[in-house]
């Protein structure tokens, strides 16, 4: 199962470098200014605890850093990276918490 778990964790990962790459387009069509470098940083740091937490084998701390990505990184696409972000995140707790449950006799 932790397979899957890795297999997931990719696309995490990919998801959140694509918001990351989108979201910094958009800010830098907007302007800069300091509430959108705020906000850059913010999102640069979500990306680097997704790698982070797949890189350690954390994967709830890489999931959660993937879904704070989809909610702050502003895009045109309107709230469906928020809602893909979610998707991703309930589907790498839940087989997290499946494989905790049933393979701790292995």
């Amino acid at each position: 199962m932790t397979k899957y778990l890795r297999i997931l964790m990719g696309f995490c990962q990919g998801f959140s470098v694509i918001m990351f790459v989108l979201g910094m387009a958009t800010l830098f069509k907007v302007g800069i200014e300091p509430a959108s470098i705020g906000i850059a940083v913010i999102g640069l740091i979500t990306v680097v605890l997704t790698f982070y937490g797949a890189r350690t084998q954390r994967y709830l701390l890489g999931v959660a850093g993937t879904l704070a990505t989809g909610l702050i990184m502003p895009t045109t696409l309107g709230i469906t990276p928020m809602i893909v972000g979610f998707i991703l995140f309930i589907l790498v707790v839940s087989l997290q918490l499946f494989i905790s449950i049933f393979d701790e006799g292995k």
